[in-house]
């Protein structure tokens, strides 16, 4: 905590969030027409809800109350739960459109919405927009055992501005579905617009509803080549591995036996990524820290990439390497700068019941393998990028690559001046240089693990 409540932090967590609603809404089509009709407008709706994050995090430290932090503890937990799959969902209706613009995500719709090629996806992101705004059964920040959590100390105007950014960022993750899986505007009889608000409506109403359930799972997503008979290559070529004659049949020629050898190493990377993957997401939900949490899903998700770069699924596995770098590692800095600990942050439990959420993950990951392996993935017209790296670089930035490199640099210095002026007193002040230190020399009594 701080030494006093940081009004400036503690208001502008209410402007924050209600303002990342707003703006998280700017490429959301009404009707045929939206305010901004971005080329990456998936990906600027994702960057929102990060600010969103952020919002939440302030309205729980700048309080300097116990309550409001543990709410903002948890808000942080809950985020590495929701985000990714979210993530994945919106991941989802862009490749099947081929397109981060959203306007072509509904276009592609025109013949079939994407709510009934990947219903899965649509689920997950629909419980991940309640997660996102933390709504039943995801309103743990919000708890009565800590007396209202991030919202302990709010009041008056400040409360109101919170709760309508709360609301705000709902409606919008809700309007958000309409273009990804619900066809946007399109629909017979009533105009476009009339049909985005009516379909808006549906999706805040069966995502109240349906998210007390909350066990979905997070769908394969489509890939721009034939990468179901790939995998079903890799398969067939661990059969073949497992022959004792395969030896005896490679060295009939030097050509063939290069090209089996290589499918085997490709094999055996594939299976060795696979099950690092599965053993770093199962770190998640073992270690004691956010910050090793954080760490763990980042190993998960790069080992996860791999294995798509491996069954040729080029671009899809830069996108996640891209992606799943720059959000952990600003989410591990703002952590462990904000909680003053880098030695591994302060002891938690990422979850209550170790038994359930084991049985959960299993059943959820054997059901996505058995999709995968056995459904009948349509071949894509597309042809896979040469450069996936370039091709990807290109629709998010296009020429604009030198902005955005300046503006990135500009959004860490924020985030660094940000903690500076919100930090009055930094770790090595309070516990010197004895990093095996457990109790601060602080003059202020209490706080969390005091």
């Amino acid at each position: 905590r701080t030494r006093s409540a940081d009004t400036l932090l503690w208001r502008a967590a209410g402007i924050a969030l209600l303002s990342a609603a707003v703006l998280a809404s700017l490429v959301t089509p009404l009707g045929r027409w939206a305010v901004g009709d971005l080329s990456v407008g998936v990906v600027w709706f994702n960057a929102m809800e990060v600010v969103a994050w952020a919002a939440v995090w302030l309205a729980g430290w700048g309080a300097n109350s116990a309550m409001a932090l543990v709410g903002g503890y948890r808000f942080l937990a809950q985020g590495l739960a929701y985000e990714l799959p979210h993530m994945f969902a919106l991941t989802t209706a862009a490749l099947g459109a081929g397109s981060l613009r959203v306007a072509d995500i509904v276009g592609a719709q025109r013949d079939l919405w994407f709510v009934v090629w990947m219903p899965v996806a649509f689920v997950v992101f629909l419980v991940s927009v309640l997660a996102m705004a933390f709504f039943r059964p995801f309103d743990h920040p919000l708890g009565r055992d800590t007396a209202g959590g991030v919202l302990a100390e709010l009041s008056g105007v400040d409360r109101l501005v919170f709760v309508s950014g709360r609301w705000l960022l709902l409606v919008s993750g809700a309007a958000m579905s309409v273009p990804l899986f619900l066809g946007g505007g399109l629909g017979p009889l009533l105009p476009g617009w009339l049909w985005t608000l009516v379909k808006t409506g549906l999706a805040v109403d069966a995502g109240e509803d349906g998210g007390s359930a909350g066990r979905a799972g997070v769908p394969r997503p489509q890939g721009t080549d034939d990468s179901h008979g790939q995998v079903r290559g890799v398969v067939l070529a661990g059969a073949g591995a497992a022959d004792p004659g395969a030896g005896t049949r490679r060295r009939r020629g030097r050509a063939r036996g290069r090209r089996v050898s290589a499918v085997v190493w490709s094999e055996v990377a594939f299976w060795l990524c696979a099950a690092g993957a599965v053993g770093a997401g199962m770190l998640v939900f073992r270690v004691d820290s956010m910050a090793r949490a954080t760490f763990a899903l980042l190993l998960s998700f790069v080992l996860a990439a791999v294995t798509l770069l491996l069954v040729g699924l080029t671009y899809l596995g830069v996108l996640v390497i891209l992606m799943m770098i720059m959000e952990m590692l600003v989410m591990a800095v703002f952590m462990v700068m904000y909680m003053m600990n880098p030695a591994g942050l302060m002891p938690m439990t990422m979850v209550h019941n170790r038994r359930g959420a084991m049985a959960i993950a299993v059943s959820t990951f054997a059901v996505l393998a058995t999709g995968i392996l056995l459904v009948d993935w349509p071949r894509s017209p597309a042809r896979p990028p040469a450069e996936p790296t370039h091709a990807l670089g290109e629709a998010l930035m296009g020429s604009k690559m030198l902005v955005m490199m300046v503006l990135g640099l500009g959004l860490f210095a924020t985030i660094v001046a940000t903690v500076v002026l919100a930090t009055h007193r930094g770790r090595y002040e309070r516990y010197g240089d004895r990093l095996d230190r457990r109790r601060p020399d602080d003059p202020t009594p209490g706080g969390v693990g005091r």
